[in-house]
């Protein structure tokens, strides 16, 4: 971030004293400094050209978002480049100001002011070049309030969506480039994050860096989706933006054309992106300043983070907070105060390695870490844990290398270092996502989820919604479910389950599935409601309910069940009766579905409730529900879970295709089909393994009646949906076959039952019966020795024991059968159509004959079974009965045939000739309708059944080939007769006459001596007027006419019906290739009609209507099949029933679990995975081709095996030496051992380099100017006030700072205590006269307290006010120190030796182990330190007593000694006595303290009190005392663990003292 430049005053001035300037656009323009800027004299025009919206921003915009431009000239400080034409402070050149603005030219400390003016420059921008890429841009200054930003602006006039993530990405914004592979996994991973989550993305927005790469992957997720882009807000400083003067506007710009091409860079200049949805464009009223837009930026994710988000939990819907995650690649120094910032926010942060810069360094310090468990006990005396995560020396040398390379020697790397350490503290914020490593997770989304689930890691709903939001089921199940120690009983998964099926999350809702949520007890009546009210807008099921609903001129308010069922009826069809208008459902209402939705993740509270109770069909509910919302995995998941499984896939099956038939989408009717196609497989694919294990049990299947799928059964529901694949199957045929033959057995040919048909005395010689053929088999099995008893024994003794049929049952057996009644229908309609064809050849006459009137009663009897047919059809209601009638295509030639019938009767009774020709050729007709009807007999052929499908398909063709046909017959047949006849009277013979020659000539009748005047004609309009005679053709049309019929019949002839021909061929091709499709499923259709039909053919048929007919008027109801009809099965008894469905459901598990094998087996599924693999070890060679090799834990044991191959080196060489002394060594030549004094040299140099630290570290504390770092940081301790930044050559007082303007802060609680170690008086407030009452570097009699340093040297003072000893640290004022000048601090180090259970010293690479008393301090630091502060009574003097030490500053800290009881401080006292005499000072001076300021600072002295048998701390019972510890424990002091402010140095003294390990 830059400096604020010196002595700068950021004032709002008045608009009446000031004058301002237009330096966006590089040109001397005076303007008006009255915030109301004069409104253009084309702005009325421009306004009424946009929309109502657009106006209503415009007004907003200009009344409440401000600018900022500077007010005057003023000379920035240290400007030497261009002494003519000088910069100001804004960054401007003089020339751009107005010479009325200009100060003296000296006047570096002039304060430099702005002032604010209503915005100038929004809109929408269109980047040319870049796709024509249209956002939304506005101009805003610094001092905006961010929350009218967001809600007004964003959310109000942009109609931004709130967001439910929000992704901030930082880093590298010039410079940065990754490789291709990283690139693309960068950008595949951001897609996921974002089009998976709905999130916002902020960045920079600018066309370099990390922001180009970003705006890449949103472009690449717009033109896959032009309609749900990804809202990308770029947040840039206006005065860096090139082109900028473009965008200004006063009434704003729709659009405004930005070039990203024609102009060149310029200097400190950038281009926006062009992928951005949005940019907020931050002024200061600078130009050419970068970093100006970073407080307002923190600002706005900080107001959408605290924006709430809606989420379902328990029994109520909670909202919390809208979650965020900081993206880090690359970047530079400041992105690590980013990140620590992020960290203190307790803001998710993944760090993308292998982008360089601050991401590497901070990955490399992150994952080389060590960690650290500290056990302790908290202000209760509660054991807790703690882990530190520490940096080692070599691991910081590397780091510094790293910043070194990075950076230069531009930064402090030990003030960074801190902040190092302090963020890897924070590990389970921090995420680091390996792009180019074979272990990364491969996704950069995943690296996002994971972050974030740590943040969440205490709640395990929380973390189950984010992977929600995610759909990432894998995490889900692994780490999140997958955890051991997760406590499984309190789980709340019923609670996320809604909310999975409501996002289609398939894979959710398994897991939920088999982590025991049972779908019966989860979905109850309000949720079901629930389920249906919160579909999308935009979705077929609401689409189909507003449709039905219009029709009724209703509005669809609010869905309701009685609307499903309605939807399912007319889907399906009458036949189908659903549920849902019965109870619990039908009790639907307003008030029931408004409760739905308030409750719709509660959990059921009182079995038996209105709104909680519990469904009858939960799964089968889901079920239909998913197959509405067209989700097709999701229905396929609850189809394993329902029972019926068969009936479930055809329900499925046929509502697909209802649902296709409605649709007008092509792309959507094909996925119906091919839902509707798997579920048909999974039908066939389960009745077949059915039919292999059991064949009767398969074929109850078919005809077992289901209440709970609309009263139907499997072959019905098959049938009504066009499932002829189902009908074809094995089972199905077999059933048919059976039902065909009645009580007959299928061994019965046709010879001897049409025999037995007409001479019924054969029937009991001839005709052979199931039941003879069940008794004779019984008797056989019986008999068989081989034969199981317990098998079928029972079954075989109660058919033996049945009593033999009778031969009038066998008679009424016979005619009974349904193939009987077919050959009797057969055979009396040939009678008929004889005896129709007789009386129209020979006996039809006026006089009414017998043969005339059997042929009428025999039509009415036709009739009247039509009409039963009509009214026994599977439908419910009336119209819904003659709709299904009039389907078949059979039905409708009935009709035409008896209306031809009737009307040729009535005819034929109108005496008059004329009439009674009509009614001879109508009822010609009529018989050649009969005759047509007789092709419907050959249906049961297998031969000419599909025939018939055929020539109907046919016809259809035909239909459609006329119609282009009669195209070229009338442009033909017209034309001609213009030519050949000129001037013909109209009349209508010639209405017949002219297309009557095309027409014919298409089949060779060409008439070719008429049109050439060959035969006899004549041209006199008297003769050839009533087309008796020919008329002469004309000269012209003798020789025009044959051109154009040679033309003619090359077209119609050659092409068309060769078309024709190609069309029969495909017709035909298509139909054989399914002959046996086409002829099952007709079959069916003739053998549930003739089952049906009445035994007695007509026209004896009209007996059984009027016994019917009687029937129904006694009341009785009108059944179409009979009670356990061998088309509809119920079973009596609820125990058989449930086993056959239990059976079914075995064997639909055993064959998706076969599915699933065979899945895995396929061929498919195999080229799958040498795909995978082959992509693995693509992207593993590429990554050896890069050649970036990271260290790994393989590099530390490979170190290690070459420390010990040194040992081994050394032992060996010292065998050989004392052999070759002692004359035992061999003849041959001594081996030569591997050199290894590369690494004991190594090793030296390391021991070097520690020592010179150490020596580093005790001249730390003599030389009086060593630069202080942990005072530097970019914001003061807790609070949000931001020091000014120092690079170490501006630290010492010595150098001048020219413009070095730090904030102001004093802790308010400071300036009101009034208690003696605290002054209350504000130097920086007061005049000299009353800051000379300080006697600093002496005792203060005035204050009564010491102000004279323990450095060992006097400070500065100036102007009255203290200097700090060490430099300027960016703050003035005291800050939360209490005295001006120095502030004594007591540091107790309370030690003793790590023993192990032996007693003995523990070690660590030679040297002993220390242990000391640590606090860890409850701030937002969370760091351990030494328990120490400032004195209370003796704050005013550095002089105070070991024992007062002990007392007043560790015993409060580390032993919560104030707490204890009288007796308890008596023991703690009398230990403390003991150990307060071996307290020795180890220093005395300045103590690098985070809250030091220019004014105030710390000094410390470090007590250390040694017990060295340990025998008296070792009993201190330690513990959190004071309110400032959370923590005390016993820690052994290291290098690599990070402790507060200079306190890691001072542990350092003290263990080189004993000769310990650090």
């Amino acid at each position: 971030m830059a400096s604020p430049s010196d002595n700068i005053e950021m004032a709002k001035v008045t608009p009446d004293k000031t004058m301002r300037i237009d330096q966006d656009n590089g040109t001397n323009r005076f303007r008006n400094s009255n915030p109301v800027m004069p409104m253009p004299k084309t702005s009325l025009s421009a306004m009424a050209s946009l929309s109502a919206d657009q106006q209503e921003e415009i007004n907003w915009i200009q009344r409440n978002v401000k600018i900022k431009r500077c007010c005057g000239f003023v000379k920035a400080p240290g400007d030497k480049n261009n002494v003519a034409d000088p910069k100001c402070k804004c960054g401007q050149i003089r020339s751009l100001h107005p010479s009325d603005s200009m100060l003296p030219p000296n006047n570096e400390d002039v304060p430099w002011k702005v002032e604010e003016y209503p915005c100038d420059a929004f809109g929408e921008i269109e980047f040319h070049d870049s796709d024509n890429q249209v956002a939304k841009f506005i101009r805003v200054s610094n001092d905006q309030g961010v929350t009218k930003i967001l809600k007004e602006l964003l959310m109000k006039k942009w109609k931004l969506q709130k967001p439910n993530l929000l992704i901030s990405v930082t880093g590298g914004a010039k410079n940065f480039d990754m490789k291709s592979r990283l690139r693309e996994v960068f950008r595949r991973g951001l897609q996921k994050a974002a089009e998976s989550t709905g999130a916002w993305i902020v960045t920079g927005g600018t066309n370099t860096g990390v922001m180009k790469h970003v705006g890449e992957a949103m472009k690449e997720i717009s033109i896959t989706d032009e309609r749900n882009r990804v809202v990308a807000i770029g947040v840039a400083p206006w005065g860096c933006i090139q082109n900028r003067e473009n965008l200004i506007s006063p009434d704003g710009k729709w659009p405004c054309e930005y070039n990203l091409l024609e102009d060149a860079p310029k200097p400190d200049e950038v281009f926006l992106n062009p992928n951005h949805t949005h940019f907020l464009l931050v002024d200061d009223g600078t130009t050419h300043k970068w970093a100006t837009e970073i407080d307002f930026r923190s600002a706005l994710e900080k107001a959408i983070s605290e924006m709430s988000l809606e989420m379902s939990q328990g029994t109520e819907v909670n909202k919390t907070n809208i979650p965020v995650v900081l993206l880090v690649l690359q970047g530079g120094p400041g992105t690590f105060k980013t990140i620590l910032g992020a960290i203190k926010n307790k803001t998710p942060t993944v760090v993308i390695k292998g982008t360089g810069g601050a991401a590497d360094i901070l990955a490399l310090a992150f994952q080389r870490a060590q960690s650290t468990e500290i056990s302790g006990f908290d202000r209760d005396r509660e054991q807790i844990r703690n882990t530190v995560m520490g940096i080692d020396a070599n691991l910081q040398d590397e780091l510094f290398k790293l910043m070194e390379q990075n950076y230069g020697n531009t930064i402090s790397k030990s003030e960074y270092m801190e902040i190092i350490k302090e963020i890897i503290q924070s590990k389970d914020l921090l995420t680091v996502f390996e792009l180019d490593s074979r272990n990364s997770t491969n996704d950069v989304d995943m690296a996002i989820l994971k972050a974030l689930l740590k943040d969440n890691r205490n709640d395990v709903m929380d973390q189950l919604e984010l992977a929600l939001v995610w759909d990432k089921m894998e995490v889900a199940k692994k780490e999140i479910l997958g955890d051991d120690n997760l406590d499984k009983k309190n789980l709340r998964l019923p609670e996320k389950m809604l909310t999975a099926i409501q996002r289609n999350r398939v894979s959710f809702v398994d897991l939920f599935i088999d982590h025991g949520v049972n779908l019966k007890q989860f979905l109850t009546r309000d949720r079901l409601l629930t389920l249906y009210n919160t579909i999308p807008e935009n979705c077929i099921l609401r689409n189909l309910l507003r449709l039905k609903a219009s029709q009724k001129r209703q509005k669809l308010q609010s869905i309701t069940f009685l609307h499903v069922n309605s939807l399912l009826q007319d889907l399906l069809g009458d036949y189908f009766v659903p549920y849902y208008d019965r109870p619990p459902y039908h009790h639907d209402n307003k008030s029931d579905v408004s409760s739905a939705l308030a409750s719709a993740s509660d959990i059921p509270q009182a079995v038996g409730s209105s709104i909680q109770r519990k469904l009858d069909h939960p799964i089968q509910d889901l079920f239909i529900w998913s197959i509405l919302m067209n989700r097709q995995e999701l229905a396929k998941l609850f189809w394993v879970e329902l029972d019926e499984p068969i009936a479930a896939a055809l329900f499925a099956n046929g509502l697909y295709k209802g649902l296709k038939m409605i649709s007008v989408d092509t792309e959507i009717s094909q996925i119906l089909q091919q839902n509707a196609d798997e579920f048909e497989n999974l039908a066939i694919g389960v009745l077949n393994s059915c039919y292999e294990k059991d064949e009767n049990k398969a074929q109850d299947l078919l005809i077992r009646e289901l209440p709970n799928w609309g009263e139907t059964t499997c072959v019905l529901m098959a049938v009504q949906s066009d499932n002829k694949r189902f009908i074809s199957q094995t089972a199905c045929q077999t059933l048919l076959n059976s039902i065909w033959m009645g009580k007959l057995s299928s061994h019965n040919s046709i010879l001897r039952i049409l025999p037995s048909i007409v001479l019924f005395p054969l029937i009991f010689f001839l005709v052979k019966f199931k039941d003879d053929e069940n008794r004779h088999n019984s008797e056989m099995k019986i008999g068989d020795t081989e034969y199981d008893p317990s098998k079928s024994q029972i079954d075989d003794k109660r058919n033996q024991n049945q009593p033999r049929t009778s031969n009038c049952s066998k008679l009424k057996q016979f005619y009974l059968a349904p193939a009987v009644i077919f050959y009797l229908n057969v055979f009396t309609y040939l009678v008929f159509l004889c005896l129709y064809s007789y009386h129209i050849l020979i006996s039809f006459n006026r006089q009414f004959t017998i043969i005339e009137g059997i042929i009428c009663g025999w039509v009415v009897t036709i009739f009247v079974e039509e009409m039963r047919q009509v009214y026994t059809s599977n439908a419910r209601s009336l119209g819904s009965k003659v709709k299904a009638y009039f389907t078949d295509s059979w039905n409708i030639l009935d009709l035409v045939t008896v209306f031809l019938f009737a009307l040729g009767i009535i005819l034929r009774f109108i005496p008059n000739d004329i009439t009674f020709e009509f009614a001879r050729v109508t009822l010609c007709l009529n018989l050649v309708s009969f005759y047509f009807r007789i092709l419907h007999i050959f249906s049961v052929n297998k031969q000419l059944g599909p025939k018939l499908v055929m020539i109907r398909r046919m016809v259809q063709d035909l239909m459609s080939f006329v119609v282009i046909l009669a195209v070229f017959i009338m442009a033909y047949a017209v034309a001609t007769e213009a030519i050949l006849y000129p001037n013909t009277e109209l009349s209508w013979k010639m209405i017949y006459h002219v297309p009557r020659k095309a027409y014919w000539q298409i089949y060779g009748e060409l008439f070719l001596e008429d049109i050439e005047g060959e035969n006899p004609c004549s041209s006199d309009p008297a003769v050839y007027g009533d087309y008796e005679t020919l008329r002469c053709p004309s000269e012209v049309g003798k020789y025009l006419a044959p051109v154009f019929m040679g033309i003619y019949v090359l077209m119609t002839n050659v092409l068309l019906l060769n078309l024709l021909i190609a069309m029969f061929s495909y017709t035909f091709q298509k139909i054989q290739d399914n002959t046996d499709l086409h002829w099952y499923f007709q079959r069916y259709q003739l053998v549930h009609e003739y089952y049906s039909r009445p035994f007695l053919p007509p026209p004896a048929i009209i007996i059984v209507h009027v016994y019917l007919f009687i029937k129904y008027l006694k009341g009785k109801c009108f059944i179409t099949t009979k009670k356990g009809s061998d088309f509809r099965k119920k079973y009596d008894s609820k125990q058989e029933e449930r086993q056959i469905v239990q059976w079914e459901n075995v064997i639909a598990e055993n064959y998706c679990n076969a599915n699933k094998r065979d899945s895995v087996d396929s061929l498919h599924q195999r080229y799958v995975t040498i795909l995978e693999r082959l992509e693995n070890m693509s992207s593993k060679a590429v990554e050896y081709q890069d050649g970036e090799q990271q260290s790994s834990p393989l590099d530390n044991r490979v170190q290690l095996v070459e420390q010990q191959m040194a040992s081994t080196y050394k032992a060996l060489d010292w065998i050989m030496s004392s052999l070759s002394e002692n004359k035992l060594a061999a003849k041959t030549p001594r081996p030569q051992l591997c050199d290894a004094e590369k690494f004991l040299e190594k090793e030296l140099r390391r021991k070097r380099k520690k020592e010179l630290r150490n020596a580093q570290l005790r001249h730390f504390f003599t030389d009086n100017f060593k630069l202080h770092v942990a005072c530097r940081n970019s914001k003061y301790c807790d609070t949000g006030i931001q020091r000014t930044q120092l690079n170490d050559e501006e630290v010492l007082w010595a150098i001048k700072v020219p413009f070095y303007n730090p904030p102001k802060y004093t802790n308010p609680k400071i300036l009101a205590n009034t208690k003696p170690y605290a002054d209350t008086v504000d130097l920086l407030e007061v005049s000299l006269e009353e800051s000379q009452k300080f006697q600093f570097n002496a005792y203060d009699e005035n204050f009564k307290c010491d102000r004279r340093s323990l450095c060992g040297h006097d400070y500065e003072v100036k102007d009255g006010v203290p200097l700090n000893p060490r430099g300027r640290t960016g703050l003035i004022g005291r800050g939360d120190l209490g005295r001006w000048g120095p502030n004594y601090t007591i540091d107790c180090v309370v030690s003793r030796w790590k023993k192990d259970e032996d007693g003995q010293v523990d070690e660590e690479d030679g040297r002993p182990l220390l242990e000391f008393i640590a606090i860890r301090r409850s701030d937002s630091s969370k760091q351990w330190a030494i328990p120490g502060g400032f004195p209370i009574e003796g704050f005013a003097s550095p002089q105070i007593d070991m024992y007062d030490s002990l007392i007043k500053v560790f015993a409060d800290e580390a032993l919560g000694y104030l707490t204890k009881s009288v007796e308890e401080k008596k023991t703690i006292e009398e230990l403390l006595h003991r150990l307060a005499a071996k307290g020795q000072v180890i220093f005395e001076g300045y103590a690098d303290d985070r809250r030091n300021t220019d004014n105030a600072w710390t000094e410390s002295r470090l007590i250390n009190f040694h017990d060295d048998d340990g025998s008296i701390v070792d009993n201190l019972r330690i513990m959190a005392g004071d309110k400032s510890v959370d923590m005390a424990a016993w820690i052994v002091p290291k290098s690599s663990i990070p402790f507060w402010g200079n306190h890691a140095d001072f542990l350092s003294l003290i263990a080189e003292k004993y000769k310990a390990f650090f």
